[in-house]
């Protein structure tokens, strides 16, 4: 027991490298699950990417996913959420829980984003984390974020978000350890309507910056494919989402050259569309 236990905490290390570049504890399954930077997302999974993103929903959704680290059931993680259009700003709430019995990081959140125009969005995301660990006393620190994506252009499109701009630290026994903080930035252009081109920078505090490019398609009117490579190491992703009536499920793929594949999905509710089909019966 003493054995695996050591064994998960040093994949759970490594892992830890891995998401807290993108300075997060759930890769979201449309963007940053296949290696995006999540700086353009614009479905209601911005939630835990940009929170800017969440001002483009015009419907009430709920949503639940599951991260897979490796393949290792202790170095997973679990999210829910829910966000509400109104029409003063959109506004949201989730939870996620990441680790496993020994180690784990709980994180809550709030979010607000507005339309400020049409081609401009602002969103804040506030996160309270309480770190748990065996044989030790639980831990919390707050932490605030906030993003902005631009359309100057129909085809054309920006979005920037930065995580822990104040770089908070955790106030441990022993030592202080930064919660991590960085920034995204991405680009992205549409030569027809039916295919999204992404060009992404994303730079975390301790570790070199990252980019990635990324391609998205509709193969049908519910089905849409998308692939991603993000260097800083060389990875590749790919996924899908597909949309019917009120329920949206999405899937991605990250593979990494050392420790092999993660992979993230999640399921969505449109309570509008649901409530609308509902009245429709009756």
């Amino acid at each position: 027991m003493a054995m695996k236990q050591i064994f998960l905490l040093v994949i759970f290390i490594l892992l830890r490298c891995t998401v807290n570049s993108q300075g997060v504890l759930f890769l979201s399954p449309d963007e940053q699950g296949i290696g995006k930077t999540g700086a353009l997302s614009t479905k209601s999974w911005s939630f835990f990417t940009n929170p800017a993103g969440i001002a483009s929903t015009n419907a009430a959704y709920a949503g639940i996913g599951y991260f897979s680290g490796f393949n290792i059931k202790e170095l997973s993680s679990r999210a829910a959420f829910a966000s509400v259009p109104t029409s003063l700003l959109t506004g949201a709430a989730g939870f996620t829980h990441f680790g496993y019995e020994h180690f784990s990081i709980q994180q809550y959140s709030l979010a607000a984003a507005r339309q400020m125009a049409p081609w401009l969005r602002l969103g804040i995301r506030f996160n309270y984390f309480i770190r748990h660990q065996t044989n030790s006393e639980n831990y919390g620190i707050s932490t605030l974020d906030a993003g902005l994506q631009i359309n100057p252009d129909p085809k054309v499109s920006v979005g920037f978000f930065t995580v822990n701009p104040a770089r908070v630290e955790w106030k441990l026994p022993d030592w202080n350890e930064y919660q991590p903080s960085g920034v995204a930035a991405a680009v992205a252009y549409k030569p027809v309507a039916t295919l999204k081109l992404e060009l992404g920078l994303l730079k975390n505090s301790e570790y070199p910056a990252e980019t990635s490019f990324a391609i998205e398609a509709p193969i049908h009117k519910l089905v849409t494919l998308r692939g991603a490579a993000t260097t800083e190491p060389l990875r590749l992703g790919f996924g899908g989402g597909l949309e019917w009536e009120y329920v949206a499920f999405d899937i991605g793929f990250n593979h990494h050259s050392t420790l092999g594949f993660t992979s993230s999905f999640g399921l969505l509710f449109n309570f509008n569309s649901l409530f609308q089909r509902n009245s429709l019966k009756q």
